[in-house]
């Protein structure tokens, strides 16, 4: 389970990555694409984010509602996203159970989103690197490493340098990792389980995912 923090009132963009799966055909007739969905059910009252009732109806219902996500394009192929518009939550501060899921993937895709400003990793100017990671089968690979060295010589504002730190995580049950740096970090990106090996520079933003890098 990964736990994401954001401000009270932020766009929260969630993500998820369908890769490695067989063709998209079967017995040579297309398939229809893939529809990923996002359930974004509030811990205090059980009640769950329906991002098809628009402003000023309250968007929060108690039968449990599935977002479709969206494509990001034809060049992130299997990347989806839903942009979580936690400012329409009159309870202000909130936290969330996330459970983004497509039908021909077996494993789910679970988070937490805490929100608060005291936490907040735009409030400390940090960006949450992010991803899951599976085997050939869709399974997910637990306890892969996910290694970020800074790259000499790295500054990420003026009179401000950073130490040539290594930092190391590991995927949890369902295959996924999630690694705090500073934004506009410049880093070697290492997972080695995949033969992935990037530099990268951290974006503005509060998430990413590593294969949009």
């Amino acid at each position: 389970m990964i736990e994401l923090r954001h401000p009270v009132g932020e766009l929260i963009r969630l993500q998820f990555g369908i890769y490695s799966l067989p063709l998209n055909t079967q017995g040579g007739v297309p398939l229809p694409g893939f529809s990923p969905v996002c359930r974004i059910r509030r811990q205090s009252d059980g009640r769950w984010f329906n991002g098809s009732i628009v402003a000023p109806t309250d968007p929060f219902v108690v039968p449990v509602f599935d977002n479709p996500m969206l494509p990001f394009g034809p060049d992130l192929d299997g990347i989806y996203y839903f942009d979580f518009p936690q400012s329409r939550d009159t309870q202000g501060l909130a936290d969330y159970t996330v459970r983004m899921h497509e039908d021909t993937v077996p494993a789910l895709e679970d988070l937490i989103l805490r929100i608060g400003p005291e936490v907040s990793a735009v409030a400390k100017g940090e960006c949450v690197l992010m991803g899951t990671i599976r085997d050939a089968l869709q399974n997910p690979r637990r306890g892969a490493a996910v290694k970020a060295t800074v790259i000499p010589i790295t500054t990420i504002s003026p009179l401000v340098g950073v130490s040539l730190d290594e930092m190391e995580v590991f995927t949890g049950e369902l295959g996924n990792f999630a690694m705090s740096l500073i934004r506009g970090l410049k880093v070697r990106l290492e997972i080695p389980v995949i033969g992935y090996d990037k530099r990268v520079t951290i974006p503005n933003a509060a998430t990413v995912d590593f294969t949009t890098l």
